[in-house]
């Protein structure tokens, strides 16, 4: 029984594959299948935001390495743009914002990056958003950074990843800050920006001169230290609203903090975390706890940075070495 069961069964598939081969009109015996193809990927989107005080109609345009795409943005404050075409992912991408009408002279400004790089943060949908990378809100915080590391760059912006992060890195996260409260003064109070932003001139020439900057400086001493506080409490808020827009489910978040002895901090979903120093490459990790939206951090060895210097302890006039060693510290 078995051995008869068999034989019906190879039967019937040899009778499925003949009619499969030869019926139904078919182009005949032995002709190749027809090639499934497979639809084209989506072109390459970023959808971003500006600042709600920007008006409606904020032309948003990407330079890729030579090559411009413009839109404008919604009520809202979104944009969306659609890159066609051949996108080479060795482009270098900045992003400008350009205010219309009264607001002309506002021109904010943000360094993406290298096209793969964004491409690889999107995603499957091929669309970069502001839950995915942050730079993609364009604002007083990514002019500053952007206008700074062009005066890194003797007023040159950066066409690639290198020298962006060249520049980027000799950015102190106090020099951040001031220019970006800076821009911010220069937009919410007209006396102020009568002195930072001259006629013909936008925000971007403020973040890309220093002498324009010290300018800035002296004003927002001169307004009171309760003016200085302000902007840069105003500006630090922008910026967390942002990164409360990213998804609680994200399972580590960067801080950055650009400077000559730079830290990244990786946050890990289970209260670990890696701190890295660009001034050795080094990798350090520690523990960490958030209570009322305040970070504590927790390293086994409280030595952060160590190295050998030279220095007259004992007053004799003959340079001894030493082991100096950075420790991190904790203040009320």
């Amino acid at each position: 029984m078995t051995s008869k069961s068999r034989s019906r069964g190879y039967a019937a598939l040899i009778g499925v594959a003949i009619l499969t081969a030869c019926g139904g009109g078919g182009s005949g015996y032995g002709s190749s299948p027809e090639p499934v193809v497979s639809p084209p990927p989506a072109p390459f989107a970023i959808s971003g935001t500006v600042p709600t005080f920007l008006d409606q109609g904020t032309e948003v345009s990407l330079n890729l390495s030579g090559e411009i795409f413009t839109t404008t943005t919604n009520a809202q404050g979104r944009y969306e743009l659609t890159l066609e075409g051949d996108i080479a992912d060795t482009g270098f991408a900045v992003i400008t914002a350009q205010g219309q009408g009264s607001q002309e002279f506002i021109e904010f400004r943000s360094v993406l990056g290298q096209v793969s790089a964004l491409k690889a943060l999107a995603g499957s949908d091929n669309t970069l958003t502001v839950d995915e990378f942050a730079a993609t809100h364009i604002s007083e915080m990514t002019t500053a950074a952007a206008g700074l590391a062009m005066i890194e760059q003797s007023g040159v912006m950066a066409d690639s990843g290198d020298a962006w992060r060249a520049s980027a890195l000799n950015i102190n996260a106090e020099e951040l800050l001031i220019a970006s409260s800076a821009i911010r003064l220069a937009i919410k109070n007209p006396d102020m920006r009568l002195g930072m932003i001259p006629n013909g001139e936008t925000t971007m020439g403020l973040a890309t001169s220093t002498e324009a900057l010290y300018s800035a400086v002296e004003m927002m001493n001169d307004a009171g230290d309760i003016t200085k506080i302000d902007a840069k409490m105003e500006t630090i808020q922008s910026a967390a609203a942002i990164k409360l827009q990213r998804p609680e489910s994200l399972e580590n978040i960067f801080i950055f903090e650009p400077g000559y002895r730079s830290s990244a901090y990786q946050f890990l979903s289970n209260g670990t975390g890696n701190r890295f120093n660009n001034s050795r490459n080094e990798v350090r990790e520690f523990a960490w706890t958030e209570v009322d939206k305040t970070i504590e951090f927790y390293y086994d060895n409280w030595v952060v940075d160590s190295n050998t210097v030279k220095i007259d302890i004992d007053g004799d006039g003959a340079e001894e070495e030493v082991l100096e060693e950075g420790v991190l510290t904790k203040t009320d």
